[in-house]
């Protein structure tokens, strides 16, 4: 009989136990997310207006590229490239880089105008491929819009570097949003 009760006894500490641990670990969670919440906050104050605005720009165009890139997928591969290319043009107005480059300083406070005066010797072909970072275009797109060659896009990348007085081309992307602060 006695047993039974210790039995027992010890059945309804493990159940309160139990339910113990279960709340420690809900309010865990919670504390967990209400302090992700504040990081994200404090992250969120501590961006300009002009990089929010920025950061809105790139995301409703990656939405327009993944758009296009899910259209282009469903044609044949032999029309995916020029679709591609119109999409970009129609977006980027490649043809017509001016335009392309006044877009930017418009959303990027003057950030082509800065970086003309501090680099007066970047070709257009040097900017078109700043632009195409700054916009977060991937390389592979790159490569396609450019007209580069799969191999030569590396090189060209060294180039760009080493006249913006970079030492590795894995520098580059920070270094263009450094320059947007």
């Amino acid at each position: 009989m006695k047993l039974e009760y210790i039995i027992i006894l010890l059945c309804v500490l493990m159940a309160i136990l139990c339910v113990i641990l279960l709340f420690s670990r809900i309010q865990f969670k919670n504390l967990y997310n209400k302090y992700i919440r504040l990081y994200e906050q404090s992250i969120q104050q501590q961006r300009t207006p002009q990089q929010l605005e920025y950061e809105a720009w790139i995301h409703y165009l990656e939405g327009c590229y993944n758009k296009a890139h899910n259209e282009a997928l469903a044609l044949k591969p032999t029309l995916r490239d020029a679709y591609l290319k119109s999409f970009y043009n129609s977006i980027f107005f490649l043809d017509q880089p001016d335009k392309l480059f006044t877009l930017i300083d418009e959303h990027i406070d003057g950030y082509f105008t800065n970086l003309s005066a501090d680099f007066p010797n970047l070709s257009l072909k040097s900017r078109l491929l700043i632009a195409m970072y700054l916009l977060k275009v991937q390389d592979a797109d790159i490569i396609l819009l450019l007209n580069y060659s799969p191999f030569s896009l590396p090189t060209i990348k060294m180039r760009l570097c080493k006249s913006l007085g970079l030492n590795h081309s894995a520098e580059l992307q920070s270094f263009l949003l450094e320059r947007m602060k």
